[in-house]
């Protein structure tokens, strides 16, 4: 849910950086030189902290073992929402500038034209490689361990579970803790038809054709599964 709360936090920052791109392109509309389209052009600076705040919350989303569904659907309206703008705003205002050919003009429209496009890059080669996740594992794994010792030696069917309930084991809000086969489940995430977490397996894994297992490091996997 913290997720939620974070892309909150863009909204403020994406709706303004999309009303100016509007502006520009009804402007863009009615001027016939294309090098005076682009009055309505936000700071670099201000780029710049958007770009980031997108960036912080998408490897934030990435770093879960599994997002629900009201997550991944913001995160894909703000991520369409932020390239529209770049398109739509960003891209017309360095045109403008190498059109001037002002060399004061140049980095801010170079800034313009390619912040973007290289923080999706490296964004994707994260993800790619799953470092948010496995970084985030890292930093909160002897919490975890320390929770899976907990639970068997509580010698009880399931630890937590109580309706709406949450506890942070190192960077994880974790719902639940039961045992599975040959692994204890730590429930991260829940939604109506689907929970996700991360599963220290010792002996046989789970299987079924709902769910997905993937091996993070040592005895440690991310799972997913949707119940149907």
């Amino acid at each position: 849910m913290y997720l939620l709360y974070s892309m909150g936090f863009l909204l403020p920052w994406i709706v303004p950086v999309a009303v100016l791109a509007l502006v520009n392109w009804q402007r863009s509309r009615q001027l016939a030189s294309p090098t005076e389209a682009c009055g309505a052009t936000p700071a670099p600076p201000i780029v710049v902290l958007v770009v980031l705040t997108w960036i912080f919350v998408s490897l934030l989303s990435f770093s879960e073992p599994g997002g629900d569904f009201p997550t991944w659907v913001l995160w894909w309206i703000f991520t369409i929402g932020l390239g529209l703008s770049w398109l739509g705003l960003l891209v017309p205002a360095a045109y403008k500038a190498f059109r001037a050919r002002s060399l004061a003009r140049l980095p801010s429209a170079a800034a313009y034209l390619l912040i973007l496009p290289l923080a999706a890059i490296v964004l994707f080669v994260l993800v790619s490689h799953h470092t948010p996740l496995k970084a985030r594992f890292q930093l909160s794994e002897p919490a975890l361990s320390d929770l899976v010792r907990k639970y068997q030696s509580a010698n009880t069917k399931e630890l937590f579970g109580g309706a709406g309930e949450s506890h942070w084991i190192g960077l994880y809000s974790v719902r639940t803790v039961y045992r599975r086969d040959g692994c204890v489940m730590v429930q991260t995430t829940t939604d109506m038809d689907f929970e996700a977490g991360l599963a220290f397996c010792t002996g046989s894994r789970p299987e079924g054709p709902n769910l997905d297992m993937d091996h993070i490091d040592g005895l440690w996997w991310r799972y997913a599964r949707h119940q149907l």
